[in-house]
């Protein structure tokens, strides 16, 4: 009899334990209301417990899921409400988004119908319907769910550019391209839809229908730069300097632009200098410091310009300009450690060669110039390890095999000197004459 009593007290315990964990369904849906969604799950659950057929307990506990970035668990308690009996046109919708990202295209097709059974005009619906058949190929469903869209809402258009706007804005460049195809197709001769569906394949880094897209906006508005600002940066990146200037020659004359106009000065500047025409180089850079003086990239690449054109003066004076607008930029004190590795200051190179190192342990130029700094301090072995950091972060940063197959030749490991002879001059043939002689005796002395 005393178990009994000891048994009875623990069930009685336990009981009341499980009481007191209770939530009432208004409690939880209140949780949920105000954003509280992990704890709004916990009520729900416990809800759940005590009241497993409440199909919009289910629906609710989904949506919480669903605001968790829970989608799996979402789907699960959207299709138990649903199963229980209960119809909502988002919940429903909520479902097909899940199955369209999970690429069960069918599933989600199966689930709009039905949400658009309940409220025959969920724009959203039909757009995802829409979406699904576009991608699909089949252009005939996806044209009839177009056209019931306008019939729906004649503003379903605005609607729709408004969503890809958006998009861009978060940079979800795809979705983007899927709304501003959706929108293109109302209406082909909007300007703003087809520049932006151009920007967003840039983006993307799809060339072919950026350019298509870029070029096709172009001729269409004859008063808007920005298609070729952005048609100038996808030849800068082709290595079509000559074009992409020209294209930013023609965007500062039409005007209309949404981009500083400093930047538009610094990069048809970067596309001179990659053609030598270092004067219009430096006219932009002029420009675009006039522009915006406190801009310290400016500064470093008038620097690299003057340098490139043989002026150490100035651009000695630009990169300590930058340096003091900024002092967290390698490249300036890159070049200001070449600078000083030609008027024979090595401590002074070596310093800041160190100090770009610091801020850019894996910049590939800075590497390479450390290198060089070493084999000049005839530090061979240190040299070759910079010039091995370079390649490992760049295996197409061919310029580093002429100079360790000098370190290498120096320490007379002539079997790896000439291995990288032979590299140097694969990729520039211009070297024949300098390391020929070179590679035939490093091949000489190796056995080779």
């Amino acid at each position: 009899m005393k178990y009994l009593f000891i048994i009875f007290i623990v069930f009685i315990n336990s009981t009341s334990s499980q009481d007191t964990s209770y939530v009432s369904y208004s409690v939880a849906l209140e949780v949920l209301n105000s954003g509280a969604y992990e704890k709004a799950v916990d009520y729900f659950n416990r809800y759940l417990k005590v009241s497993s057929m409440h199909d919009e307990a289910y629906f609710q506990r989904g949506n919480a899921y669903y605001e968790l970035r829970k989608y799996d668990e979402a789907l699960s308690d959207y299709l138990k409400a649903y199963e229980l009996g209960f119809n909502n046109s988002r919940m429903l919708y909520r479902v097909a988004s899940i199955y369209r990202e999970k690429k069960f295209d069918n599933a989600a097709i199966d689930y709009l119908n039905k949400a658009l059974n309940i409220n025959s005009g969920f724009i959203e619906a039909y757009l995802m319907l829409g979406e699904i058949y576009t991608e699909a190929g089949d252009y005939k469903k996806a044209d009839e769910i177009y056209s019931k869209i306008v019939k729906l809402a004649p503003l379903a258009r605005e609607k729709v550019s408004s969503i890809a706007e958006m998009s861009m804005a978060l940079g979800n460049y795809r979705d983007a391209v899927k709304y501003y195809t959706i929108a293109i197709s109302f209406d082909s001769s909007d300007f703003n839809n087809i520049y932006s569906l151009g920007v967003a394949y840039y983006h993307l880094n799809d060339t072919s229908n950026a350019l298509s897209y870029l070029r096709k906006s172009s001729l269409m508005n004859k008063t808007h730069g920005m298609p070729y600002f952005y048609l100038a940066k996808i030849y800068s990146e082709q290595g079509n300097y000559h074009r992409a200037a020209e294209c930013l020659t023609e965007a500062l004359s039409i005007g209309s632009l949404t981009v500083e106009l400093a930047d538009v000065y610094k990069t048809r500047a970067m596309c001179y200098s990659k053609i030598k025409d270092y004067l219009s180089a430096l006219e932009d850079l002029n420009s675009a410091i006039r522009l915006n003086a406190s801009f310290p990239d400016l500064y470093v690449l008038r620097g690299i310009v003057q340098y490139e054109k043989g002026d150490d003066t100035l651009a000695l004076k630009d990169f300590n300009k930058a340096i003091s607008l900024s002092p967290d930029i390698s490249l300036a004190y890159t070049y200001r450690g070449l600078i000083y590795l030609n008027r024979t200051l090595p401590q002074l190179a070596r310093d800041d060669f160190t100090r770009a190192l610091e801020l850019s342990p894996d910049d590939t130029l800075v590497l390479f110039h450390m290198g060089n700094f070493m084999l000049e301090e005839e530090k061979y072995m240190e040299a070759i390890n910079y010039y091995n950091r370079a390649f490992s972060v760049n295996p197409k940063f061919y310029r580093i095999f002429e100079n360790r197959g000098i370190a290498y030749y120096n320490l007379g490991y002539y079997r790896q000197a000439s291995v990288d002879f032979d590299a140097a001059i694969k990729h520039n043939p211009s070297l024949i004459t300098k390391l020929k002689p070179l590679f035939i005796d490093a091949r000489r002395k190796s056995g080779m």
